[in-house]
């Protein structure tokens, strides 16, 4: 079926008509350059999503303080929330087991800090080691261990910026730094994303924050870890944590200000949803561009088939085969359709790259065209080949060799 002599008959009937074919491979191409850039771009939106999502664990929650909007049983509005060392540890105790672990979290916003000769002021605040895994940390040096919260140590993981503008990218493992007139001692560098404000932060265990810097046991906030719970049993989770924060806090129910809650696996869920159906949509959008090249195709290959009539009722009067006649048209559809595809497919990788090198956004990056997606690019390319060219193909095979010979 695939032999020298059938490709170069097929090449002779392309220079015969070289402009026909050259605008009916165009509509194709462009149908499968749409497909691959809306692809690319979808998964650009994918990879920014998860991106924003990579600075804190997905299967996690965090639950903040502020302030009242609505007077509660004898209390005022603009009322501020406190939280304490009994709602985390209760909370964890009475949720062990939907909680596999958690990090209580309070923060200065501005305190002088000394290294060397340097000063600045940056951001403080003190955790639990948890915080690490849960708001994903890279980390030189150390985080903050069990150690040194047990032993409400004066330990400190700087921030990048700190590390740069403060220490100026000096060594800076087990030196000291002064922070609101208190020595520390300096394990790790840490880094959370490309956020300015989170990377001007420093980490002490949050036991030592509170005997230093908070007489009070007070907590700004709770990151807590769902673990393997299923994003409608976190929301239930959410849902009986909030309950009981706002009785022991008196908080109206219908207050949204007082206490607020982030559930990620929720977030994440909406967002994976929201890529699928993106993914979907472009699909489709690409899918019937690409349909209007293979009926363009299907329609040249009909004019081919009514121009070599006479040609083909020869071939059959000689002892063609119909799988022969079939084979041939096939063969020439598939050439146009497969060579179109490739080219429209590497411009819409190029026109991807080029996309990925200019813009580059929090919520858009790496726009880029995987394998799997390459591979079914390509399967529809060949599944369009075929189909653009079977119906003139068969319609060719069935021609009577009498009748054909009789075509004017």
């Amino acid at each position: 079926m695939f032999n020298r002599d059938s490709w170069i008959e097929i090449l002779q009937t392309i220079l015969k008509n070289p402009l026909r074919y050259i605008l009916t491979g165009i509509s194709v191409a462009v149908g499968i350059f749409i497909l691959v850039f809306l692809l690319g771009i979808s998964a650009g939106l994918t990879n920014g999503a998860a991106s924003m999502f990579g600075k804190i664990a997905i299967n996690s929650m965090s639950v903040e303080t502020g302030r009242t909007s609505l007077s509660y049983q004898g209390t005022k509005p603009n009322r501020r929330i406190d939280f304490s060392n009994y709602d985390f540890t209760k909370i964890k105790t009475d949720h062990k087991d939907e909680i596999p672990f958690g990090s209580a979290f309070e923060r200065i916003w501005g305190i002088q800090m000394n290294w060397g000769n340097e000063s600045g002021n940056y951001s403080l605040a003190g955790s639990n080691s948890s915080i690490l895994e849960l708001l994903k940390l890279f980390v030189q040096g150390r985080f903050l261990n069990m150690n040194d919260e047990n032993e409400a140590k004066k330990s400190v993981v700087i921030g990048v910026d700190v590390y740069k503008e403060l220490c100026k990218e000096r060594k800076v493992i087990g030196t000291l730094i002064n922070i609101g007139g208190v020595q520390f001692k300096i394990v790790g560098v840490f880094k959370r994303g490309e956020n300015r404000w989170n990377n001007r932060r420093c980490f002490i265990p949050i036991q030592t924050f509170h005997k230093l810097f908070s007489p009070t046991d007070r907590i700004d906030e709770f990151y807590l870890s769902t673990g393997d719970l299923a994003v409608s049993e976190t929301v239930e989770l959410e849902e009986e944590l909030m309950s009981f924060l706002q009785t022991r806090h008196k908080v109206n129910p219908e207050d949204d200000n007082a206490i607020t809650t982030n559930n990620n696996n929720v977030e994440n869920a909406k967002y994976a949803n929201i890529g699928v159906g993106i993914k979907a949509f472009v699909f489709v959008i690409g899918l019937m561009t690409l349909v209007s090249g293979i009926i363009g195709i299907s329609n040249i290959m009909s004019i081919v088939v009514k121009e070599r009539t006479r040609e083909l009722g020869i071939r059959k009067a000689l002892g063609a085969t119909p799988r022969k006649i079939i084979g041939l048209i096939l063969q020439e559809s598939l050439l146009i359709t497969v060579l179109s595809g490739f080219l429209g497919m590497i411009a819409g990788i190029l026109v991807l790259e080029l996309v990925s090198y200019f813009i580059e956004l929090e919520y858009f990056k790496n726009p880029s065209i995987d394998f799997n997606s390459a591979m079914t690019a390509l399967f529809i390319l060949i599944v369009s080949g075929v189909i653009s060219g079977l119906v003139p193909a068969v319609r060719a095979a069935r021609l009577r060799p009498i009748v054909a010979l009789r075509d004017e």
